[in-house]
């Protein structure tokens, strides 16, 4: 080989080696501080999210800003009473939950009777809804997780903490069981579902690697009608 041909050679696997190292370095940005996907495994935030929906989640959007005009100008914002979140589990930081920010610091919550108060007035929220038309209260003493599902004692929600709950209030692992969200857990928001497939619960909590590849299987051999066509491209409220 001539030398010229070897310093084509060297030069272009020099172009191409910065471009991947490039591209890597602005996928793992993208990954780590905006975008992240995320699939939904559980049924807790039924209706808004379902089992199996593919989301983007902005991790962009609840950033700390040091100026005024930085929060002018940026897509950022405070997390506010109604916002959906993504946040680390307190119980196992590994795994990402998907709630809703019901309670803001400072903030007396409790729930009576399937209602959540706030400073002693009823908060109510639209996408909220209850599967089990039965309110179970103290006088229940040997369910003692629907006394809690149904009636909350009264908790004042301290600083830079966050009450988060399912919008399937029946059927969801919430701030009732764990207590109050620490801000730092929080991810950041979904934004929009770019795939939604008719998945199980089992499938998507399924951790051992036998399962993931069979679980893989069945999604490749129902690709299209499992695709649920109509939460394509669907914005996250």
């Amino acid at each position: 080989m001539s030398q010229e041909k070897k310093t084509r050679t060297v030069s272009l696997f020099r172009e191409y080696f910065e471009l991947i190292t490039e591209t890597l370095v602005f996928v793992f940005f993208v990954v780590t501080f905006v975008f992240q996907s995320f699939v939904v495994p559980t049924g807790s935030m039924e209706k808004t999210l379902l089992v199996g929906d593919h989301v983007f989640v902005n991790k962009f959007i609840f950033g700390p800003t040091v100026f005024d005009w930085e929060r002018a100008i940026l897509p950022v914002k405070e997390i506010s009473r109604g916002d959906v979140i993504v946040f680390r589990y307190p119980e196992n930081p590994v795994q990402d939950f998907v709630k809703r920010a019901v309670g803001m610091p400072g903030d007396s919550l409790s729930i009576r009777d399937k209602e959540v108060w706030v400073d002693g007035s009823p908060v109510r929220v639209a996408t909220a809804w209850h599967s089990d038309p039965n309110v179970y209260s103290s006088s229940n003493t040997d369910i003692p997780d629907l006394i809690i599902r149904d009636n909350y004692d009264g908790l004042l929600i301290a600083k830079d903490h966050y009450f988060a709950m399912g919008d399937n209030r029946d059927n969801s692992l919430d701030s009732r069981y764990w207590g109050a969200l620490n801000r730092s857990y929080i991810k950041g928001s979904p934004w929009l579902i770019w795939w939604g497939y008719e998945g199980s619960r089992e499938q998507y909590l399924a951790t051992g690697i036998v399962d993931k590849i069979k679980g893989i299987g069945r999604t490749m051999s129902n690709l299209i009608s499992g695709t649920r066509w109509e939460r394509t491209l669907k914005r996250i409220r």
